[in-house]
């Protein structure tokens, strides 16, 4: 009978207070992921490599050379139609909105996203004799475009300059080596920095003719026991009065000047926390945000206080913190809006807001 009693009241309690078994889930603070609506080739092929900003908008490009347009404070991505049915290799960030380099013919288009019109800047004009090249990367430097292009089969190469307002073309590989190309570009000071895939760092001057091979980063090896060139810088960034570079598998490095020795920047407080592969250097309200791969998650450093902190609030998890989001395991791409960073990271798009960061 006792039995009975006691089941019946707590019968009675569960059908009086249904929601006090079911507590509401709620999101988390961090990161969150940006709902893009990625094709199941985007996300085979690699997902998200690189994103970039324009005022309040974002443009993503996959691996597979689509590319997805957002606007901060909107919640909606559209995936665009590009030109003349191609896809995109590369996309840069300028004063007039988005440079978007094709995986063939040497195409370089302007994107204006506002109104979604495309301006042709027919960079293929210089290329004369190599008809089938894609554009690797891009730069900005004193109003021009500069960009690296390169065979389908990786059998030719070359960098070519447009002029101040897109209109003309010029060559502009003389100094570099043959069957290498630019990984990425960076100018500071009247000066252009490049990054090869594998010779190293390389400067051009407005006054020079020719690319100059600087000084490189060192890096240790065991075997035999000394001190090497680090052939492979992915990025640079000017802060704190000094020249970053990011490298693969050395990690991070600055100099002082141009050309005084570089320093490996490795605190042994967080020596297994700095991403190895460097990837993404990214100055941003007076803080250095660095992201890469082994480890993907980006670290921030304030040279105020003299520490980095890891950015692994909900990083790469869904909006309640429970299930994993990212496919892949690499940070490629750092930018910021004004109070917002977002990372193309683990084949997605990733933001997390000011107030959030540590």
């Amino acid at each position: 009978m006792i039995g009975l009693v006691l089941m019946a009241a707590f019968g009675t309690s569960c059908a009086d207070h249904p929601a006090s078994l079911v507590k509401p889930r709620e999101p988390v603070g961090g990161w969150r992921p940006a709902p893009l609506p990625l094709l199941q080739t985007d996300i085979d092929s690699g997902g998200v490599i690189d994103l970039q900003i324009w005022g309040k908008w974002i443009l993503a490009q996959t691996n597979s050379g689509t590319l997805y347009l957002g606007k901060e404070g909107k919640p909606d991505w559209s995936r665009l139609a590009q030109p003349q049915g191609g896809l995109a290799k590369s996309i840069l960030a300028g004063s007039n909105g988005f440079f978007v380099g094709a995986t063939d013919g040497g195409k370089i288009w302007l994107l204006k996203p506002d109104s979604l019109v495309w301006k042709d800047l027919h960079a293929e004009t210089s290329l004369a004799g190599f008809p089938s090249m894609m554009v690797q990367t891009m730069g900005l430097w004193e109003g021009s475009l500069v960009a690296s292009l390169r065979g389908v089969r990786d059998t030719s190469a070359t960098e070519i300059l447009s002029s101040p307002g897109f209109s003309t073309w010029k060559e502009f590989r003389s100094g570099l080596p043959s069957r290498d190309l630019a990984a990425t570009f960076f100018a500071h000071d009247s000066n252009l920095y490049l990054g090869t895939f594998a010779s190293g760092i390389y400067r051009r001057s407005l006054h020079d003719s020719a690319w100059v091979r600087l000084n490189q980063p060192q890096t240790w090896i065991n075997s035999p026991p000394k001190f090497i060139d680090s052939p492979f810088p992915r990025s640079f960034a000017w802060f704190d009065g000094k020249l970053w570079s990011g490298q693969i598998v050395a990690g991070l490095f600055y100099t002082m000047t141009q050309d005084s020795p570089w320093v490996h920047f490795e605190p042994d407080s967080i020596r297994v926390a700095l991403p190895r592969d460097v990837y993404s250097l990214y100055p941003w309200r007076g803080k250095l945000f660095v992201a890469g791969e082994w480890s993907s998650i980006p670290m921030v450093y304030d040279p105020g206080l003299g520490t980095w902190k890891s950015l692994v609030a909900n990083f790469c998890l869904d909006e309640y913190g429970s299930d994993r989001v990212c496919p892949y395991f690499t940070t490629l791409q750092l930018a910021a809006t004004s109070d917002t960073l977002y990372a193309a990271s683990g084949g997605m798009v990733l933001k997390i807001g000011w107030p959030d960061i540590p």
